[in-house]
């Protein structure tokens, strides 16, 4: 590998289980090991093999559930943290109920405000609403290039915490009569998370896409750092190498009654 940046630019998957265990067999093919001397909460240590500059696109989107021998998405958390996020709750006891591990990035016991991307979604500020503002940005212009949310905020380039997000921030852009979604990532696991990251993020796109009146369109998901640990890799393949399960994407999201209404109705529930 003579370039620090991930040098093939253009990876189509066309499910999520294709789209991790692709990423994972590339990074096991060809990337830097780096010795890690900070960053995640409970891996600060620890040995981690990275692709720099990596993307891919999701085909279809709604093929999101990632199954595949050895390795599967746990539905319960993966619901669990897209229930969460729309909710804009940073409040730790909610997820930790569903995903014991997060209680490891908390600063104070009770909050976890890096991975509480509902929170910065809907209420980064009083009466700030992004995602309700860009599917009228959507419905206003249909060209528009301003439908992009912020997750990642100037005071996580300065804080000292456990919890700063990996996710950077989210566009979508109307295109063809369909909407097209780009994820971007700081930093992602391809062992654990990337397939929550998927689902969660493609779920949220075809909110938007329903909210708009659009079909969803394909996915790009862009990690300045893709990477994953060493433990996590020398265990990956125990049992014999993971391989897809034919998937059956999920039923388009319906229109009526609108999704975000819906949604709500969930989380009060």
């Amino acid at each position: 590998m003579t370039s620090a940046f991930s040098s093939q630019l253009t990876r189509l998957y066309a499910s999520a289980s294709d789209a991790v265990l692709g990423v994972v067999e590339e990074i096991e093919a060809d990337s830097f090991l780096i010795e890690a001397t900070s960053g995640s909460a409970d891996k600060a240590s620890s040995r981690f093999h990275e692709k720099l500059g990596f993307s891919f696109v999701l085909t279809n989107p709604r093929d999101r559930m990632l199954l595949a021998t050895s390795c599967r998405l746990h539905l319960s958390v993966a619901v669990a943290r897209f229930v969460w996020m729309m909710s804009g709750s940073n409040r730790l006891a909610d997820i930790a109920f569903y995903e014991p591990k997060v209680a490891s990035f908390t600063d104070d016991g009770f909050s976890v405000p890096g991975s509480s991307y509902g929170q910065r979604i809907f209420q980064s500020s009083p009466g700030i609403d992004q995602l309700r503002a860009i599917i009228s940005r959507i419905n206003e212009d249909p060209n528009t290039r301003r439908a992009t949310v912020s997750i990642y905020q100037p005071t996580d380039a300065t804080r000292e915490s456990k919890d700063i997000p990996c996710t950077f921030g989210l566009m979508y852009h109307p295109r063809n009569g369909k909407l097209n979604a780009t994820t971007i990532m700081r930093s992602n696991n391809a062992i654990g998370l990337l397939q929550f990251n998927i689902f969660e993020f493609s779920l949220l796109a075809e909110v938007v896409a329903a909210e708009a009146g659009l079909p969803l369109g394909e996915m790009l998901h862009f990690a300045g750092s893709m990477h994953a640990f060493q433990n996590n890799l020398e265990s990956w393949g125990e049992g014999g190498k993971p391989k897809a399960i034919s998937t059956t994407a999920m039923e388009p999201m319906p229109r009526t009654p609108k999704p975000l209404l819906q949604i709500t109705e969930l989380i009060i529930f």
